[in-house]
């Protein structure tokens, strides 16, 4: 729980400080904290409904854990895709908007997984592919904030 409830509380620092150094003006800057922010409010849904042992869902917390992953799952690409058109915009991260693109297609692709592991042969690798699912936007991520503080002057 305490991990979910700090990267909530990190996701929120992040659409600030993403939202002061991307876009070319001020409505720029308030897409990528709004859309931001909304995908770091997901964390704290996760801490208040835990999964079930198993991660069937057959509680009413585990099926809100559930639910609340399935929107953080459409939520996830449709974010990162909106970014990668901002970022394409800004000749400052023009060149970031391609693998940010790349990312958010590939996450929209592994949405067709979904059914055939929560409902099929996959189940058993559910809590390993929720992992992934989350650690490939993590690592895009690290990569956003090393440009960041290049651009900046930090590295």
């Amino acid at each position: 729980m305490l991990a979910f409830l700090a990267s909530g509380t990190l996701g929120l620092a992040w659409a600030a400080g993403m939202g002061r150094i991307l876009g070319v003006d001020a409505r720029d800057a308030r897409r990528v904290v709004l859309l931001l922010g909304l995908l770091a409010l997901l964390p704290y849904a996760f801490a208040a409904f835990p999964t079930d042992p198993g991660e069937r869902g057959v509680t009413a917390a585990g099926r809100l854990h559930l639910a609340t992953f399935a929107v953080y799952a459409i939520s996830l690409p449709v974010v990162l895709l909106s970014i990668a058109a901002i970022m394409r915009r800004d000749p400052r991260w023009a060149r970031s908007a391609g693998p940010t693109r790349l990312l958010g297609a590939v996450l929209a692709a592994a949405i067709l997984l979904v059914p055939v592991t929560l409902y099929g042969p996959l189940l058993p690798w559910l809590g390993l592919l929720e992992r992934v699912y989350v650690a490939l936007p993590s690592v895009w991520q690290l990569a956003v904030a090393g440009t960041g503080l290049r651009r900046l002057g930090h590295f």
